[in-house]
Parts: structure tokens; sequence; C-alpha cells
């Protein structure tokens, strides 16, 4: 990670979202690079699990986690079905063009996964409410949202909805929820050194 925040990099460790960690105003604002190495190929699982530990160790993160109640993205099946196929065999999770126009196949998706990256472009907490378990494979066409501009953040938002809506039959509603977030209790701006 360059060039990142300890706050950025608590996101990605603990699955979070930026409104989902609290604490000192440092943590988003002072910048760090963090190279580190596995020993052996790991899942993106792992590795996020080793990048606890090295806050732990290197920031001396401490936390802990509350719910609060909040606005949040809901994720369900819409009132038609999903339209995704489920994977077979085994395999990491991988997102690649197809070739064909602005097609992007997603492949090995559990709806945890499909959860946390809409998380990013819907700049919002997500929450699974599904009940599809396993993981999923489908494509997604972006070339009727690169033929419309939106007006604003909302107006984006909306289309990325809709496109999850009708091209895999995932639904997206906005409602407060209760949602975990993680309060830093301490950690050390300048982390330990090797």
């Amino acid at each position: 990670m360059l060039n990142t925040t300890l706050k950025g990099a608590i996101q990605w460790a603990y699955h979070m979202q930026a409104i989902q960690v609290i604490g000192p105003q440092w943590i988003d604002s002072n910048h760090y690079d963090i190279v580190a190495k596995t020993s052996e190929s790991a899942s993106n699982e792992r590795l996020r699990q080793m990048m606890q530990t090295l806050l732990a160790n290197r920031f001396k993160l401490t936390f802990h986690k509350e719910t609060k109640e909040m606005q949040a993205y809901v994720v369900t099946v819409a009132k038609n079905g999903h339209k995704m196929k489920p994977s077979e065999g085994e395999g990491e999770f991988e997102v690649k063009p197809t070739g064909k126009g602005l097609q992007v196949a997603f492949t090995h998706v559990t709806l945890a996964m499909l959860s946390e990256i809409a998380s990013s472009p819907l700049q919002g907490v997500v929450v699974d409410q599904t009940g599809l378990t396993g993981a999923w494979d489908f494509t997604l066409d972006m070339s009727g949202m690169m033929m419309q501009t939106p007006t604003d953040k909302e107006d984006a938002i909306g289309m990325i909805i809709q496109v999850l809506n009708e091209q895999i039959g995932i639904k997206i509603d906005q409602k407060k929820v209760p949602a975990d977030v993680l309060i830093v209790d301490r950690a050390e701006k300048i982390p330990v050194e090797n």
C-alpha cells in the first residue's frame, strides 16, 4: 500500500467503509507506505488477517466495535429473482473484461464480496440481506452507463443501482439499519520499524 492513510489500511483490513471507521483526525490525513510480503501465496482474506496483525504490531492499533443505526444500501434479490449462475469448482474471485465492448465478467463472487465492491462507487455502507450463499458468476455490460453522463453523485449512484437490478437481478434500497463501526482507541502516528 503506497501513500495510504491509516484509516484506509484499517478499512481494507477489516472490510469497512470510511464512514464506519472513527478515530482521531490524523488517521485520515497522515500518509504511509506499507510494504510487506508473504513467504507463500495467500488468499485475499489471509492477506487481510496479516494486515490486521501488522496494524496491531507496528501501529499499536487498538479499537472496539459498536453497532450504530446508520443510512445504508441494503442488497436484496429483485422481485423476479437473480440472474447469476452458481460458480463451478474452486477458484479465487476474479474480474476481467470479456473482450465484447464494455462487458466485464465476474467469477467466484460471494454476495459479501459484491457488497464490498459496491460500497466504493455507492460511497456508503452496503448490507447484504439476499440470503444467497456460495460463489456466483455474472457479466455486467457497462456500455449503457457510458452513453449517459450523470449530473451529480446521486444520479451516478442511481445508474449503478439500475445496472445491478436489470442485469443481475439484485435490488438495492437505501434505509436505516444497524451497522458495525470500528472506533480507534489507540494508534501510534509513527509506526514501529522492522
